[in-house]
């Protein structure tokens, strides 16, 4: 048998796993740090489930069988005293059995693989489950379409036989995971979507969420390394302080799921800069009802990449609202030129400028011998969309992004209106620009070293951005004219009366 391991919930100190194992939402995730105590959870939610429901089945899940067998299983069968277990896993049942109830926690790897391709292949969609543990779900060999195919095994009806009433009486049906800090499908996907929310309030399209109440049913603990020392000791945490560097440190032991390295636009914060969609439309209708704003617009031309155009509109203290646009591959152009010209009628304004755009679109190319080549900008023109050259330049329009994107402790939000506001505002509507954002990097060397060149992918809604501001100017701060600066009586003169030894005093300030 395997060294039986104690384990104590410390509510003060690490209130994260503690939350993790009472939560009752359908999906859970126990993220952050390194040593902060995922996989421990994950073995005792797992032992818990099996000593309480009558013959569950449990999934304990890892990407490789590797993984599985070295790292994820070992750890999780601590948890499991002899007396609560009827039969061992096996090289040829990776079973355990739970005495008293018959459940039984099947350790699979998850990666799937078609056939030919050896053990690795798995065979989880054949099966069903009362509950799924994945450990590490930021593993590289995962995706969203794991996670789905997971999601969708879970609709076992085990019998609940404990004593605790906030527990489902059949299932559970829980989906439970342990992941550390990362930028994949898994933060775009399920992570940031739930953190926006927890600070906003704002339901994204992607929020995981029962479509019937509107509520979320997943709910993220992040925990900092720190938050286990109790049981890592503290020495563990100090020692990967010593070691640890820049951004790997803020996300392997400050558990911060943003401090990523490569990042173009690291000051993108979507507790920040994004607004919810009907304070943003409430407040730009007040604004054009007193002619207080102006638009601008900008756009990058895709065939079977993606065109994307982004509607702004700015007011004089310099801020920029992006509140609508498109981004969407194979679109012709009649069709983007008619959903320009909607999106300007359902704002109900008509742009006295035009669109900035990528210049390419204004070279006539594919020339033959009996063709005459036609620039796209023709083509959009005679449907009705006129666009004008946008700055191309890479170093310098990315820098001008950024500077709307920093905080300045003197600007006014104009919205909430208090001090400490950057100058540039999304709606929650325009989702297809934030998941841009967040992941926009710079390219790399073979060294793997960054360039001062972006990655050439998914930067279409960043290049509509740049083009957008072309001629508008950075930000590099504004002098605020500081009133009263001096006491009034500084500015007047005044004759001190005689001390009393009988003297005058000189004038004085």
């Amino acid at each position: 048998m395997p060294l039986i391991k104690t384990f104590t919930f410390d509510e003060t100190e690490n209130p994260w796993q503690l939350g993790f194992f009472e939560c009752r939402d359908t999906i859970a995730g126990y993220t952050g740090g390194f040593g902060n105590g995922k996989t421990a959870s994950l073995g005792i939610i797992g032992a818990t489930i099996a000593r309480t429901y009558e013959k569950a089945r449990v999934l304990v899940g890892r990407a490789t069988r590797p993984k599985l067998e070295d790292s994820t299983k070992p750890e999780l069968l601590k948890w499991f005293p002899e007396d609560w277990v009827e039969r061992m896993p096996t090289d040829r049942h990776n079973n355990l059995v739970v005495a008293g109830t018959g459940s039984t926690i099947e350790f699979r790897h998850i990666r799937q693989e078609g056939k030919g391709k050896g053990e690795q292949q798995s065979n989880l969609l054949s099966a069903t489950y009362d509950a799924i543990l994945v450990d590490q779900l930021d593993d590289p060999e995962f995706s969203y379409k794991d996670f789905e195919d997971l999601i969708g095994r879970l609709r076992g009806t085990a019998r609940y036989i404990g004593d605790d009433p906030t527990m489902p009486k059949i299932g559970p049906q829980f989906f439970r995971f342990g992941a550390n800090p990362t930028r994949n499908w898994l933060h775009r996907e399920v992570v940031a979507p739930f953190f926006l929310y927890e600070k906003t309030g704002i339901i994204s399209s992607k929020l995981l969420r029962d479509y019937e109440t509107n509520k979320p049913i997943v709910k993220i603990f992040n925990a900092p390394s720190r938050a286990n020392q109790k049981h890592t000791g503290e020495q563990y945490v100090n020692r990967m302080r010593s070691v640890f560097r820049g951004s790997n440190a803020k996300r392997f032991i400050d558990a911060d799921w943003s401090a990523y390295e490569g990042l173009i636009f690291p000051e993108f914060d979507e507790s920040v800069h994004v607004i919810e969609e009907s304070i943003m439309q409430k407040f730009i209708k007040e604004q054009l009802a007193n002619d207080a704003l102006g638009i601008i617009e900008g756009y990058d031309y895709g065939q079977a990449s993606a065109s994307a155009y982004l509607f702004q509109f700015h007011n004089d203290a310099g801020d920029i609202f992006l509140v609508d646009g498109f981004y969407e591959a194979m679109m012709k152009i009649n069709k983007q030129a008619q959903r320009i010209k909607e999106i300007r009628r359902e704002w109900g304004v008509l742009p006295i400028d035009r669109p900035y755009a990528d210049p390419d679109i204004f070279r006539a190319k594919n020339a033959t011998k009996d063709k005459v080549a036609e620039p796209v900008s023709t083509m959009f023109s005679e449907a009705g969309i006129d666009f004008q050259r946008g700055a191309n330049n890479v170093a310098t329009g990315l820098e001008k992004c950024g500077s709307y994107l920093a905080i300045d402790k003197l600007h006014r939000h104009p919205i909430t209106r208090n001090f400490g506001a950057p100058r540039f505002f999304v709606s929650s509507k325009v989702e297809f620009f934030t998941n841009e954002i967040v992941d926009y990097y710079w390219n790399k060397n073979v060294l793997g070293q960054n360039v001062d060149k972006p990655q050439d992918r998914n930067d279409h809604a960043m290049n509509a951005w740049k083009y957008s501001l072309t001629r508008r100017p950075s930000v590099v701060g504004k002098l605020r004219r500081r009133n009263n600066i001096l006491d009034i009586r500084a500015m007047q003169w005044s004759e001190q009366a005689d001390d009393k030894r009988g003297q005058t005093l000189p004038r004085h300030l």
